[in-house]
């Protein structure tokens, strides 16, 4: 079977959005032994384009994304078409797998050369549409392309249920309505490592007695770590472990320093994707919630479970499970009071007690949540769909 995949991200980026579309090329590639697969992207990195040397059957290549620029968009709209038809004429796929893309022309060729059309929809409307209002035409475009997306689409599957409202409208009647599939994990990127490793590995100063809440990810308001650190700069038992980099880090790195409480806060700046599950092990709880003005099922909860530690995350539909399992605490709103209680709840639980949390949280996990497990439901519809 010949599977076309097709986004306009690079695949070998370093945003969630760049990992998870990595992720569920990585799940293709996986079921070789089934599947011929060949991409259409934006122009991954050399290291990137050895590494699947061998997995992937053709590529075609998009030019690089601009964010906010009204010429990029003009143009990814032909380039997708030269795309298409080039890897088309060549390989004939019997299906094509994409995320929703801000790309009129990709289900309008899916429709005229008769290929179906199974559309991945991990974020929509919310933070994208804000940030193109302000650019004439754009905010048109982005909605217009997803209107057509679902509405060529056999099947559309979606991360959380502020998705799922908003684009079942866009399809028909008869259609089969859009599907919750929440982000996932690879298990590949997640080998188990016990936290004293963990911690010796990095070099970081934190000793086996620390208290320590990780996060991992870019850094932004949208995460509320200023809410973080205001219940550290009152308990001073708690330390604090942070990988990754964003727009926010310098302010927040200023403000522990001048508030005296840097020698309990490591920043640890950029991580590689491989290499963050050991930041993550480190950590004796992790941290995870939602700004509740945004929509968003944060993948990191995903990956922070896949590396054994328990959660302090945001109470979404989509995330209950860590509550309904105890793999966790989840608050119903993101404060300075609920966020030093969930803290304080972990603390006082104990060290057997997280483990075990870990455990079971990174068990269920590997079991329900992984980018084959999304790959194989699409191909079950597939099949179904074909039969029908």
């Amino acid at each position: 079977m010949k599977v076309l995949f097709v986004a306009s991200l690079d695949p070998s980026g370093t945003s969630g959005h760049n990992i998870a579309t990595n992720e569920v090329i990585s799940a293709l590639f996986d079921y070789r032994e089934q599947l011929d697969v060949s991409l259409i992207t934006a122009l991954p990195s050399p290291e990137y384009m050895a590494s699947i040397t061998g997995k992937v059957r053709e590529t075609e290549f998009l030019p690089p994304k601009k964010p906010r620029s009204l010429f990029w968009h003009i143009r990814v709209q032909f380039s997708m078409m030269r795309a298409f038809r080039k890897l088309v004429t060549r390989e004939r796929p019997d299906i094509v797998i994409t995320r929703l893309e801000k790309c009129v022309t990709l289900p309008l060729m899916t429709g005229a050369y008769g290929i179906p059309l199974y559309v991945l929809i991990r974020g929509h409307g919310g933070r994208d549409t804000k940030m193109l209002t302000g650019i004439p035409g754009l905010s048109v475009v982005w909605k217009l392309g997803a209107f057509l997306h679902c509405r060529a689409a056999r099947r559309v599957y979606v991360a959380y249920r502020e998705i799922l409202d908003a684009v079942a409208s866009y399809r028909k009647p008869e259609q089969p309505p859009p599907v919750i599939f929440p982000n996932a994990v690879n298990p590949r990127q997640f080998p188990h490592i016990s936290r004293e490793a963990a911690r010796e590995s990095l070099g970081v100063s934190f000793s086996n007695e620390d208290f320590v809440i990780g996060f991992a990810g870019s850094i932004k308001s949208r995460h509320c770590l200023d809410i973080l650190l205001d219940v550290l700069e009152e308990d001073s038992t708690v330390k604090l472990l942070v990988a990754g980099d964003g727009p926010e880090r310098q302010r927040l790195q200023t403000r522990v320093e001048n508030e005296g409480f840097s020698d309990r806060v490591h920043f640890a700046g950029f991580i590689p994707h491989a290499e963050i599950y050991r930041y993550m092990a480190a950590a004796n709880a992790l941290y995870g919630v939602v700004d509740p003005r945004e929509v968003e099922n944060p993948i990191k909860c995903y990956e922070y479970l896949a590396a054994g530690r328990p959660v302090i995350t945001s109470d979404k539909e989509e995330l209950r499970f860590i509550k309904d399992n105890r793999f966790g605490v989840v608050v119903d709103d993101v404060t300075r009071t609920t966020i030093a209680r969930a803290i304080a709840d972990l603390k006082n639980a104990g060290e057997e007690k997280l483990l075990e949390m870990g455990a079971t949280g990174r068990e269920y996990v590997l079991k329900h949540h992984t980018w084959d497990g999304l790959v194989n439901r699409i191909l079950q519809d597939y099949e179904t769909d074909r039969q029908s």
